[in-house]
């Protein structure tokens, strides 16, 4: 069998699989690179072919990390999120505004308050302001600091910079 490696973005290869292991025990690759061979879907750590038997990285305080969901997406090693991941993260991303935005307006219409002659719609048009904006908020702070939306967390995908995997910022994410 042979396994391509890819660290910081470069691929390289095909090894057999004593020299992954070789090259992990030595230092040259972390079992966080990635790897792939003829068979896999997608790239994955090395410590995730079972075929190497390398064991899983240790966190602080020798806790198990799984730095295969939390690493980046490409530029760093590995490549894009598939289409099916991308499209369930924005219908994730889809229907937690809908249900925000419908949940303003019928409370809003379930309580009758509001201003002026239509009192719903002065209290719909406040709270879906109100959760618009936090909404946003939040929507804006989990891309500018992970490179993540609600969805894409809960799909384990993030937006990063090609050249080096790292977190684009809120305006390139945007």
């Amino acid at each position: 069998m042979q396994i391509h490696v890819a660290k910081q973005g470069k691929q390289s290869g095909p090894y057999a699989v004593e020299q992954v292991q070789e090259m992990v025990r030595t230092g040259l690759l972390a079992s966080t690179d990635l790897g792939w061979h003829d068979g896999m879907k997608e790239w994955a750590p090395l410590h995730a072919i079972p075929e190497l038997g390398l064991p899983p990285p240790t966190g602080a305080g020798g806790l198990n990390v799984d730095l295969a969901r939390s690493g980046p997406a490409i530029g760093g090693g590995g490549p894009p999120a598939d289409r099916v991941k991308r499209l369930v993260a924005v219908i994730i991303d889809s229907l937690i505004s809908g249900l925000l935005v419908w949940g303003v307006f019928g409370a809003s219409l379930a309580t009758g308050f509001g201003l002026g002659a239509f009192p719903a719609l002065g209290v719909g048009v406040i709270g879906f302001g109100l959760v618009l904006i936090g909404y946003l908020g939040v929507q804006g702070y989990l891309l500018t600091t992970r490179g993540q939306t609600l969805g894409k967390m809960a799909m384990g995908i993030r937006i990063v910079r090609f050249e080096d995997g790292g977190n684009p910022g809120f305006v390139k994410a945007v």
